[in-house]
């Protein structure tokens, strides 16, 4: 998804949101490449188990009652 952006913007079309807020010219694809990003970013962190740690972290601060 970040490498192959092109491809995405191809099919999926563009993203009025994307192109106005992200105010650049490709706004589309920069949308494309972050949602790229933290898709791989949660699947290492998921990989090497440390994902319940960073929810709790995060999210468990938020809500406490969440927490096993």
């Amino acid at each position: 998804m970040v490498w192959k952006t092109q491809w995405y913007v191809e099919n999926f079309g563009k993203s009025v949101w994307a192109e106005d807020k992200l105010s650049m010219a490709g706004g589309s694809r920069m949308l494309y490449k972050i949602i790229g990003i933290l898709i791989i970013f949660f699947c290492l962190i998921y990989a090497f188990g440390m994902l319940q740690g960073c929810l709790e972290g995060t999210i468990g601060q938020v809500m406490p009652g969440l927490k096993k």
